[in-house]
């Protein structure tokens, strides 16, 4: 994984000197007033793009202002601060509940996750993921939109309790190269490259990799363990937790070419569904990853026509060992 962070700094860099002569960045959000904010326009329960105000759903959104006024680091982080909205986490994985109500081990099925309106529920589960196994660096997220249930009639059964949909910024929003890190508590750290433009030409690119690590808390005490023979309920050293991700967006007139990848490792210190506890091998591993073309040209003012293909795979595997 390394190498290939290296490849993708060499390939922003080369591409750097052909685009110096790009666009200026996109309008920022937060200098609109209330009036122009509800022109916004939102993925909507009727399927297509409609002013916030016109809408026929309560809408609520998250921008990319609010994301880094609050600081959120997952979006599961922001998705706890919306109305209606809460989060649990198990040491494995985050949980949404809607309106007062949560399945902590359907992994978020009801709910459907999206990004720029692909689908991301994975197909082996049917469940949405917001932690650090979901796709996206929240620095690429320029607003997330939720809109309560039900909506399976629309979107399929993983709306029942609602639509997430998650919007990507644009080259142009960028607009040049940005490089962030961080460092936390825990051996927590944290890197990501990214690289935007518009040209003049009309073509929108964007492409970015970010890595994360953290080893978690040393020791966590677990009164239901605590036995000499499970380490007195202390779990050592089994809260890492490490994920690498790739995303890119290429955007030419009405050609959109999209892709990203995920791959996260954590190790699980609850010695869940019966496994020995405190054992150092016990981890789970989550890779996604997904491609889309589409094609989407406007025909009228009423009528416009898309074409997308997509393909799209996750993989989960994990380590449980038990006593015989």
């Amino acid at each position: 994984m390394r190498s290939l962070y290296h490849l993708v700094v060499a390939i922003l860099l080369a591409i750097t000197p052909l685009v110096a002569t790009s666009e200026s960045s996109v309008e920022d959000l937060t200098n609109l007033s209330i009036e122009d904010l509800l022109k916004v326009e939102v993925i909507s329960a009727s399927r297509l793009g409609q002013k916030a105000s016109q809408a026929p759903s309560s809408i609520s959104v998250l921008t990319a202002s609010d994301i880094r006024t609050f600081g959120w680091r997952t979006l599961a982080d922001a998705l706890n601060a919306m109305r209606g909205l809460f989060t649990s986490n198990d040491r494995n994985y985050s949980y949404l509940g809607v309106r007062g109500f949560i399945h902590p081990n359907d992994y978020n099925s009801r709910v459907l996750f999206m990004i720029d309106g692909q689908r991301m529920n994975e197909n082996i589960f049917d469940g949405g993921y917001m932690g650090q196994e979901f796709m996206l660096d929240m620095a690429m997220i320029e607003r997330i939109e939720f809109i309560p249930g039900a909506g399976s009639s629309i979107y399929g059964a993983n709306a029942f309790s609602g639509l997430i949909n998650v919007v990507t910024k644009t080259g142009q929003g960028i607009n040049g190269t940005q490089m962030a890190g961080s460092i936390g508590s825990f051996d927590t750290y944290k890197g990501r490259v990214s690289y935007g433009k518009k040209l003049k030409n009309g073509a929108d690119f964007l492409f970015s990799a970010s890595h994360y690590d953290s080893s978690g808390p040393e020791n966590l005490y677990f009164p239901e363990f605590d036995s000499p023979t499970t380490n007195n309920g202390i779990a050592h050293n089994m809260d890492a937790e490490r994920a690498d991700r790739l995303f890119g967006r290429v955007q030419f007139h009405e050609f959109t070419l999209m892709g990203g990848f995920v791959d996260r490792f954590k190790r699980v210190p609850t010695a869940s569904f019966g496994a020995i506890f405190n054992d150092q091998d016990f981890h789970t591993s989550d890779k996604q990853f997904f491609g889309n073309l589409k094609y989407e040209k406007a025909l009228t003012d009423k009528s416009s026509l898309r074409l997308k293909g997509f393909y799209q795979g996750y993989d989960y595997s994990a380590v449980e060992a038990y006593n015989q």
